[in-house]
């Protein structure tokens, strides 16, 4: 009996991190296309000698969404993401900034800690 209780857990916790992990790499696909949208919105008002890095960065995040999504679904979920950002700044490009501080830093990091292989 005390083998089924001590063993119990044990499974639980196994599969739990097993989930955890499925959920964390679907979510990771889609925050690439969603990356890729910031940036590309972010040359939409970036200063001089900004755009060429944004652009590349942009890229850089289509190119990882395309090797878990197909093309087709890497431009859908970028046209949402744009989207529902445009929405957060209410259509008024001067509040970029509310952007910035919600996707540069996660993106960036992002984009550095994925295996360019």
């Amino acid at each position: 009996m005390k083998v089924k209780y001590f063993f119990f857990p044990w499974v639980l916790f196994f599969f739990s991190g097993q989930a955890s992990a499925a959920e964390t790499a679907t979510l990771q696909r889609y925050s690439f296309a969603h990356c890729a949208a910031y940036f590309f919105n972010s040359t939409k008002v970036s200063r001089v000698g900004q755009y060429e890095e944004l652009y590349q960065l942009g890229e850089e995040a289509i190119g990882f969404s395309r090797r878990t999504l197909t093309n087709e679904e890497t431009v859908f979920r970028m046209a949402e993401a744009s989207e529902e950002m445009t929405n957060i700044i209410e259509r008024d490009w001067r509040k970029f900034e509310i952007l910035r501080d919600m996707y540069d830093l996660s993106c960036r990091r992002l984009l550095l800690d994925t295996p360019k292989d």
